[in-house]
């Protein structure tokens, strides 16, 4: 099984003067991660609101359900399936 783990890129950092000759310190973060970072927000909006809409014997694309829980109601149910 082939695992990709997302990098963040280090922040760009800014000194912009401010008021009595003071300097403060802006980072700027990369588009890239700020998209990564929205795209997640949305799916566990969605998944919050999709979730409770799925049947009791869904298994497809559900994070709390896999396989073996597939099978196994399978079993349970004695569909007669080996």
């Amino acid at each position: 099984m082939h695992s990709v783990e997302f990098q963040f890129t280090p922040a760009r950092f800014k000194e912009i003067p401010i008021a009595k000759g003071k300097i403060r310190t802006l980072s700027i973060t990369s588009p890239r991660d700020t998209h990564k970072i929205v795209q997640k927000a949305i799916g566990v909006i969605l998944e919050a609101a999709y979730e409770p809409l799925f049947s009791k014997h869904s298994f497809g694309f559900i994070p709390t359900k896999s396989t073996l829980d597939a099978l196994s109601e399978i079993k349970l149910r004695g569909a007669g399936f080996t």
